[in-house]
């Protein structure tokens, strides 16, 4: 069962990057950078280089996160107190996978991009303003806010079956407790919320990078002290 588990949350992960960073960052990319094709290869090169630096942080920060259930799973007779622990930590699943999104997730792959693509602008491999790399660094953490989101339904998901094969391990366990340490009120506002203003902020991220493409970025600007 820990198996299927753990398979269950990497497909929900792959699904839930899919959308928000092949999906809208890759979109985002192509519709406002006028680039050429050799830099466009140094970019997958430091965008491939920052996912390695990304994928070994979240690596760790995910085993951690399992450690408490992949523990009970691995005891050849678990008693109720390891019972107890995983399915603790199974309640805070959801929470911690946004955790590990806006955290290793986020930063792993924003710091090395970002230092990597001020290099390569300071030895002029790349001919972009380094304000870009501010762009870039905004975009990145709308899309890893609405991965977060994606990441953190279908962890719920992924949770209820191993919840209740736990349930029935834990004796003593107060069956009435919520599944969950966020209320369903509160789930409901911040989807509510991030859906409306994600768009619109994506939008005007996109507007800005066009503006300074197309030139009167400086008369734009100017209006700013």
């Amino acid at each position: 069962m820990y198996r299927s588990f753990v398979h269950q949350l990497l497909r929900h992960y792959v699904t839930g990057s899919a959308i928000a960073v092949m999906g809208v960052g890759a979109t985002l990319m192509l519709t406002t950078l006028g680039i050429s094709w050799e830099e466009a290869k140094w970019l997958i090169g430091i965008l491939l280089f920052s996912t390695m630096v990304m994928g070994t942080a979240e690596s760790i920060v995910f085993r951690r996160d399992l450690a408490p259930i992949r523990r009970f799973f691995a005891a050849k007779e678990p008693d109720e107190e390891l019972a107890a622990k995983a399915l603790e930590q199974a309640r805070r699943l959801p929470l911690l996978a946004v955790r590990r999104i806006l955290g290793p997730h986020l930063f792993g792959l924003s710091i090395p991009g970002m230092g990597l693509t001020a290099l390569c602008i300071h030895y002029r491999v790349l001919s972009l303003p380094y304000r870009y790399i501010l762009y870039a660094f905004i975009g990145a953490i709308l899309i890893a806010s609405l991965h977060a989101l994606i990441e953190f339904f279908l962890t719920t998901k992924a949770c209820r079956s191993l919840m209740a094969h736990l349930l029935t391990k834990a004796g003593g366990i107060d069956e009435k407790r919520p599944p969950l340490p966020v209320p369903l009120k509160m789930k409901l506002q911040l989807t509510v919320l991030f859906s409306s203003t994600f768009p619109v902020l994506l939008f005007s991220l996109a507007t800005e990078i066009k503006w300074s493409l197309a030139g009167p970025s400086a008369s734009h600007w100017s209006y700013w002290p």
